[in-house]
């Protein structure tokens, strides 16, 4: 499988959050960001869970590789065990 190339920030983001127990990463269909402690639902232009989850306003232009037509959130240990970290331009 193909490495997810992420930033530096991006990297070093999705290791903090991981280590702060959030699994899961998502995108609304408004192109928010979000991470979630327990695995979210796809809901009509939302993804939910009644969980603790932490919405990242500034980051709607980062981690591009999670998208709104994704079917399920993107799992971020997944993501940490296959990337490459690329540096910023």
């Amino acid at each position: 499988k193909e490495p997810v190339k992420l930033t530096r920030l991006e990297y070093e983001l999705l290791k903090f959050w991981n280590d702060k127990e959030f699994k899961y990463i998502a995108r609304d269909s408004n192109d928010a960001v979000f991470v979630y402690r327990e695995k979210p639902s796809k809901k009509s232009e939302v993804w939910g869970s009644i969980y603790e989850h932490r919405v990242l306003e500034e980051f709607d232009k980062s981690f591009l590789f999670v998208k709104w037509e994704d079917s399920t959130p993107t799992p971020i240990k997944d993501v940490l065990d296959n990337c490459e970290a690329i540096e910023d331009d």
